[in-house]
């Protein structure tokens, strides 16, 4: 059963409330009393929480259920999806007559009227990846309301059928909406902790190199001393920053209680809030790039063109390559290998063996045949099966500090090698960032200091 309730303000004294019992092919209208005398500057003390905009992680029930941001599935048909992504606890997936829960949604309409409907959760979802407390949730509801009229709406996610609710976000609705970008980049995790400004500046700049015109990033922590990098490149457009400070007795995101940061909800998270407004979404780490490796190649879309892969392709599979400082100490005299900080730039040896595809591989997916994402590789699609790449034509490059595993230790069957395709971005990254260092204010021999090292 939907119930359905149409709160009028054309008269700013009362509201009148008309409750539908909504079910197939049958609508019984029932008028309920006037409840009370409330204006319109008071209905949403009176009806719902403000959402915060942008998204932010809300509490439903603490140490239970949590809801982060709110979507009608553009592959709805015939009922209207929405899609809360959230986190739930592990007993209730193991138990669902545990979760008896709600969706509640309110739909500013253009007649000054607000329309309220009820919904039970039909299906919850998840991807368990390891034995941890909290894992990744997506909350399904059905509605029998067009998706064109729900472009202006608050959705709330309530642990029973009552009116007490605790939290309300944006409902995002990209059906109707234009296409606006062609690529799409996707950090993987969200940025915490101390995080190089040389890094993160290098990191920025190949990828849009390679044609990203958009970078989501999710911030949970990440140091004070990166906000005037990240102020310029919100101000230019390249960036948006979403908060995602997880409420409750987790501040830090401990990866022992949450499954692996909620990993799972940020990717389906940025795939839904870019569905059908970009053309693709890349996906890949901090310390990773998706590098179009053929030597006439710079950009993903000449890369694409390469591959003479179909067009109707989910997305298109990069393979893992490691490139480590230490092997950098191993092919080099100590001394020159400690004698400055290493960037991704820097970093030319690698192993000679590329893992195989799903294994730390990432991807760019097409989000128009895209349905939903995994970590390593598209989970499913409307399309073809994605495309996984030639290594002479596209590399997972990822950059670490140390070795992550035995597997990708040096001997006779896996050498080293020297792999200097980054070189060919050389004069345009450092081109780039001249250009930033003279747009940022802030101690300028400093960041000269910083930048020679990337040039």
């Amino acid at each position: 059963m939907v119930i359905i309730s149409y709160v009028d303000f054309t008269n700013q004294d009362v509201v009148n409330t008309v409750i539908t019992k909504s079910v197939i092919g049958q609508n019984v209208l029932v008028k309920e009393d006037i409840i009370g005398h409330v204006d319109k500057d008071h209905i949403s003390q009176l009806d719902y929480v403000k959402p915060p905009d942008p998204d932010n992680w809300q509490t439903v029930i603490p140490d239970v259920m949590y809801v982060y941001s709110a979507y009608v599935n553009v592959w709805s048909t015939i009922s209207t999806e929405i899609h809360i992504l959230g986190a739930l606890r592990q007993d209730y997936f193991r138990n669902p007559e545990l979760l008896k829960s709600y969706c509640k949604i309110w739909i500013m309409r253009s007649d000054n009227v607000v329309m309220v409907e009820i919904s039970k959760v039909v299906n919850v979802t998840s991807s368990f990846v390891r034995n941890t407390l909290l894992h990744s949730a997506e909350f399904i509801c059905h509605f029998y309301i067009s998706p064109s009229d729900l472009n202006d709406t608050i959705v709330s996610l309530l642990s029973d059928n009552n009116t007490t609710y605790n939290n309300a976000m944006i409902l995002h609705n990209n059906i109707a909406k234009p296409v606006s970008y062609n690529f799409t980049v996707c950090l993987g995790r969200p940025l915490y902790g101390t995080v190089s400004v040389n890094w993160l500046l290098e990191w920025l700049e190949l990828n849009r190199l390679f044609g990203a015109d958009k970078i989501l990033l999710h911030n949970d922590s990440f140091s004070s001393s990166l906000d005037p990098y990240i102020d310029y490149y919100r101000r230019i457009g390249l960036v948006r920053l979403l908060p995602w400070h997880f409420p409750g007795h987790y501040p830090d995101i401990d990866p022992e209680t949450l499954s692996y940061y909620l990993q799972q909800t940020m990717l389906t998270d940025c795939l839904y809030r870019h569905q059908r407004i970009t053309k693709y979404l890349v996906v890949c780490d901090l310390d990773e790039l998706i590098v179009p490796r053929h030597p006439s190649d710079y950009t993903w879309d000449q890369m694409i063109s390469r591959t003479g892969c179909s067009e109707r392709v989910n997305g298109y599979g990069a393979r893992h390559m490691l490139f480590s400082e230490e092997y950098e100490r191993q092919s080099r005299s100590s001394k020159e290998g400690n004698r400055r900080e290493r960037v991704m730039l820097d970093m030319t040896t690698r192993t000679s063996i590329v893992s195989k595809y799903y294994k730390r591989a990432k991807y760019i997916a097409n989000t128009f045949f895209t349905t939903a994402l995994s970590i390593h590789n598209i989970a499913n699609g409307v399309g073809d099966e994605e495309c996984v790449l030639s290594v002479d034509v596209a590399g997972l490059h990822h950059y670490r500090k140390t070795i992550p595993s035995s597997r990708f230790k040096v001997n006779q069957r896996n050498p080293l090698v020297i792999d200097k395709t980054l070189h060919k971005y050389g004069e345009p990254l450092g081109q780039s960032l001249t250009k930033i260092r003279r747009s940022i204010n802030v101690d300028n021999e400093k960041l000269s200091n910083n930048f020679t090292r990337l040039l």
